[in-house]
């Protein structure tokens, strides 16, 4: 099916709900009233895992139908009615569908209106081209496996009830409501009530860029591998799906122009690694900004990912002295099971390890072993055998990965698809680090190779962010394109790995930030190939001079060209 339109926001309020632990099968009550034999609503996961809502908002993903296509239905969510203690007898609840919009359904209404308000002042200055309009969703497009939901006597959870929608005929600019009342049939006639609400909107971006000179749809470039940061403390994932690249032919008088995307790994920050004295917990810790983004993955992540770009999340130190590197095995576990919990809850491609900001050798805590991470690693990737498993190879926590006997018998690069060093600091000369290679002319920093790796997957080209007033001259920037060429030029590059350390931002006043322009891409063309090229000139020196193709990195849209903070968070 085609997926540039989306059921954006598929939420599930359940104010009654009981959730899921991340990191336990318990139930954490809400307070919400006692149902007969002190009974509570739990949502569970679903094959579309919208019953993992750590906020008792559930998001889940639907494709809208397009132009011709027919009507698609999908599993929406399984519905199970859970007591805290067997029932006494059988027990009936009946699901009823309201007719009465809810204050929550009117706010996300008016919120979703202001923001669209926001967005095209800021834009061109005048009213906005959308304004979401309210309604039901239509009954014809719902279909429920059962209208009751019994819980036998002596048991503690009914059976399921599946949930499908379809996305027939469904208008982009209206906001739908399913408010569903459930009546538990006993002496008291308990009522709960619960909605989803559901809104339609597209999932891919589209160019509108004066720069690009197409409508065709842009796909992920093939022949390079991109990976980005993006912190959504300050900016919206969005910021990182916007960014093309442009090849245009030399020999073509300029012409003759492919577009592809950038960006093959998008990683979200920041998450840490967090700890709880009372307990001795070692804590996966979301920051409120990206827990945000994860409940409404449909708006902020999903677009990324119909655009084929793989979405992490970068785990790093939270300078508490426990980290990656001192771990328990108890901690390990514990650990990765709430990590598997976040991935699969939200549909994220993968982890990022950064063990950067630990804090390691605080008093009370363990010195860090050279085992901990890398059973830590194994057991992410038992846990996550699908998805996505990275790390930044950079000083003391990854400096014996290359000696498997030293990490307790795992060869840490089995268990992880790519690495790439870490030594980019803001307006630090480009390192090229080459882990494998007896002698490194193009860092002063020497890793060694980790056992398991491959070279093709050793990212040696970390790009960190060079500021307006970073003090470096042309001769200097100049010899950092240089000697990516020399690198290249001698067959010393594995892979087309390309990996921008510096977060993905916006325009802020007086400085581009590396976003969406081309700073931080600076050396891609000296990569692709046949693009950028140096000749050594008659007096000693060496000049660009242009090849058989030019690489420029470019936004895909007006909003990003012609606005200072484009992408900025928008909650």
């Amino acid at each position: 099916m085609k997926t540039n339109n989306i059921i954006r926001s598929l939420l599930f309020a359940l104010p009654f709900a009981a959730l899921l632990s991340a990191c336990s099968e318990e139930f954490i009550a809400l307070e919400t009233g006692k149902l007969p034999d002190e009974a509570s609503f739990a949502a569970v996961k679903s094959s579309m895992r919208s019953g993992h809502s750590f906020s008792g908002v559930t998001i889940v993903d639907i494709f809208a139908q397009e132009k011709d296509e027919e009507p698609q239905t999908t599993v929406i969510d399984e519905l199970v009615l859970t007591l805290n203690k067997p029932a006494s007898k059988d027990l009936t609840a009946e699901i009823v569908i309201g007719s009465e919009f809810s204050d929550e359904y009117r706010a996300e209404v008016e919120r979703r209106n202001q923001q669209a308000y926001a967005y095209w002042r800021k834009l061109l200055g005048n009213f906005p081209k959308t304004e979401y309009k309210s309604d039901f969703f239509p009954t014809a497009n719902l279909q429920m496996s059962a209208e009751t939901i019994t819980i036998k006597a002596g048991k503690t959870d009914s059976d399921k009830i599946v949930i499908k929608l379809s996305n027939k005929e469904l208008d982009p600019e209206t906001i739908y409501s399913l408010p569903l009342t459930i009546v538990l049939s006993d002496d008291n006639g308990t009522v709960i009530k619960s909605e989803y609400i559901i809104s339609v909107d597209k999932l891919s971006v589209t160019a509108d860029s004066w720069q690009i000179e197409t409508k065709e749809k842009i796909e992920m470039n093939p022949e390079l591998f991109t990976v980005l940061y993006l912190n959504v403390e300050e900016y919206q994932p969005q910021a990182a799906n916007v960014l093309a690249y442009m090849r245009t032919h030399m020999d073509e008088g300029y012409i003759q122009k492919h577009y592809t995307l950038a960006g093959n790994i998008v990683n979200l920050r920041p998450s840490t690694v967090g700890y709880v004295p009372e307990s001795q917990r070692v804590i996966f810790s979301l920051s409120p900004d990206l827990n945000y983004v994860l409940e409404n993955s449909v708006r902020y992540i999903r677009p990324l990912q119909a655009a084929g770009r793989k979405v992490c999340i970068c785990i790093q130190g939270g300078g508490k002295g426990i980290g990656f590197c001192n771990m328990s095995d108890a901690q390990i576990e514990d650990f990765t099971a709430q990590v598997k919990n976040v991935v699969e809850s939200y549909g994220i491609d993968g982890i990022n390890l950064r063990d950067e900001g630990s804090g390691y050798g605080k008093e009370g805590f363990p010195a860090m072993n050279t085992t901990s991470y890398p059973k830590l690693i194994k057991s992410l990737r038992e846990a996550l055998p699908d998805k996505l498993l990275t790390l930044v190879d950079k000083e003391e926590p990854t400096e014996y990965f290359h000696d498997a006997t030293l990490c307790g018998g795992v060869e840490v690069g089995k268990y992880i698809d790519y690495a790439w060093h870490g030594y980019a600091e803001e307006n630090q000369f480009l390192q090229i680090i080459e882990p494998w290679e007896k002698e490194n002319p193009y860092s002063s920093f020497k890793r060694k190779p980790i056992a398991g790796l491959s070279q093709d997957r050793y990212g040696s080209i970390v790009v960190p962010r060079t500021s307006a007033g970073s003090g470096m001259s042309f001769e200097e920037e100049q010899q950092q394109s240089l000697n990516v060429f020399f690198w290249k030029r001698d067959g010393r590059m594995k892979n087309k790995m390309y990996v921008v350390y510096a977060d993905i931002t916006g325009r802020l006043a007086g400085d581009y930030e590396g976003f969406p322009y081309n700073r931080p891409f600076t050396y891609i063309g000296l990569i692709a190939d046949e693009a950028l090229y140096y000749e050594l000139r008659p007096n000693g020196r060496w000049r660009v001079k242009r090849y058989k193709y030019d690489y420029t990195v470019l936004p895909m849209t007006s909003h990003a060209e012609n606005n200072y903070n484009a992408y900025c968070k928008d909650w």
